[in-house]
């Protein structure tokens, strides 16, 4: 009876363990949802500031897309936050009063050239922006620091749990000794292993393990509590990392918009000494300045892209006709330099977003190029199941060791000049369809990159 109180008692809170689990991931993932209503804010904010600094519409649909993408992501999480709708309920008050004045203020006044009241509506608007990611932020805050409480509750109920599995079988030791003092040997050696195992993880060691035991009747209480221990383990790992790239995402985000406001400044200024007489040479050395800016540009909008979840727009196409344009599209730019692409395409329909599609297919295709310069790179498409695979290869000097491991990390690269953004962007816009992205040394040399894409989005890769 004491040995099956022991089992229950174990099962018990390895259930009450997981829906804790459950709560941790759902709290993260709440509080990566919150922050990007910060991020949505300040995509807002950008347009708004380039709108005042260009001075026409040219960016008030820009605008509009995120205050609906912000709008939509409120709606959704409002779902799914009865206890913190004021906090939310604020964030949203404080978006619609951003896009009131922007729409009924700001614009009317740039329409009439009324820079004052452009001033004075900018700096409202500026204030409430700020407010939003503040509590945005304050509201991730929150269910970040819910998580945190939750993972000391499992590891004070582990313990516990740990002290009663311990108590109970020290009990049934003791009945078992007045039997057969032989029986008392078998299980004494397991129980203090458990025991053991109980107190290296209240003193912090995560790695400590029961692993197998000779009682048949404990083996199975000790894979249960390892399973437990592998699960607290992954859980508290996979929070830190979130909590990590919260906070990377954040300051890239703030780093990206700092820098874009100026370099959009700049641009337009060279975009209005283009337009005026030059001296050719004058004028080549303003077009690579412009160059340089469109360079820097798009290395924030990579950096933006990467910081948030991709907004997909999923349309039904032909892939192989949307890859063969994205392939000419680079060819017609130069993108490409000396480096030909063999294309071998299997026609096939799909659901995905065409704009973000060519957006890896050209990051994947100028790596190559940068890869072997003057040499071919491969290009293959093909249905398998349920999936499209793209398979991109080249013969480069194939992927440095010290960097395989965080080939898709951000900032991660060994190409000179390279920021390290396009395979991240990339794995981001696959995930983001469902789909998968890999890479893997090609036979003879160079490298493959495999992308399998769901046939329909939402399925499986």
């Amino acid at each position: 009876m004491l040995v099956l109180a022991t089992a229950m008692t174990t099962l018990m809170v390895v259930q009450q363990y997981a829906e804790a689990v459950e709560a941790i991931d759902r709290d993260v993932t709440l509080a990566r949802r919150a922050r990007a209503l910060g991020v949505d804010a300040r995509e807002q904010y950008i347009h708004e500031v380039h709108t005042i600094v260009l001075g026409d519409r040219s960016h008030v649909g820009h605008h509009g897309e995120w205050a609906g993408h912000f709008r939509v992501e409120a709606r959704m999480l409002a779902r799914e936050l009865p206890a913190d709708r004021p906090a939310l309920d604020a964030i949203v008050a404080s978006s619609l009063t951003v896009d009131h004045a922007f729409r009924e203020e700001i614009l009317p006044a740039i329409d009439r050239g009324d820079r004052v009241a452009v001033h004075e509506a900018h700096e409202r608007v500026e204030s409430a922006v700020e407010q939003m990611i503040r509590r945005a932020d304050e509201l991730g805050a929150r269910f970040e620091a819910r998580a945190a409480a939750s993972r000391r509750l499992v590891g004070r109920r582990s313990t516990a749990a740990a002290a009663i599995a311990l108590t109970l079988s020290v009990v049934a030791a003791a009945l078992a000794l007045l039997v057969a003092r032989s029986v008392w040997r078998s299980i004494d050696g397991p129980i203090e292993r458990l025991r053991a195992v109980a107190a290296q993880v209240a003193g912090g060691d995560t790695h400590a393990r029961v692993g197998d035991l000779a009682v048949p009747e404990l083996r199975d209480v000790a894979h249960t509590f390892d399973r437990m221990l592998d699960h607290l383990a992954s859980g508290k790992a996979e929070l830190l990392r979130a909590e990590r790239l919260a906070v990377l995402g954040r300051v890239v985000a703030g780093v990206a918009h700092e820098i874009n406001n100026p370099i959009g400044v700049i641009r337009g200024y060279l975009k209005t000494m283009l337009r005026e007489p030059h001296e050719e040479a004058l004028r080549r050395e303003l077009e690579i300045l412009d160059e340089e800016a469109l360079a820097c540009q798009r290395m924030c909008e990579d950096l933006l892209t990467w910081a948030r979840a991709p907004v997909l727009a999923p349309a039904r196409v032909e892939i192989a006709s949307l890859v063969s344009e994205a392939v000419q599209r680079l060819r017609n730019n130069g993108e490409l330099g000396r480096a030909e692409v063999i294309a071998d395409l299997e026609p096939c329909e799909v659901t995905v977003d065409p704009l973000r599609v060519r957006q890896v297919v050209g990051n994947l295709l100028r790596n190559a190029a940068q890869a072997c310069a003057e040499g071919v790179i491969d290009l293959r498409g093909e249905r398998a199941g349920g999936t499209y695979r793209l398979r991109v290869s080249d013969r480069g000097p194939g992927v440095a060791p010290e960097i395989r491991a965080q080939l898709f990390e951000p900032f991660a690269t060994n190409r000179a000049g390279g920021s390290g953004l396009g395979l991240a962007v990339c794995q981001g816009i696959v995930r983001a369809h469902g789909g998968e992205i890999r890479a893997e040394d090609r036979d003879g040399g160079g490298t493959t990159f495999e992308v399998a894409l769901p046939l329909a989005m939402g399925a499986p890769a």
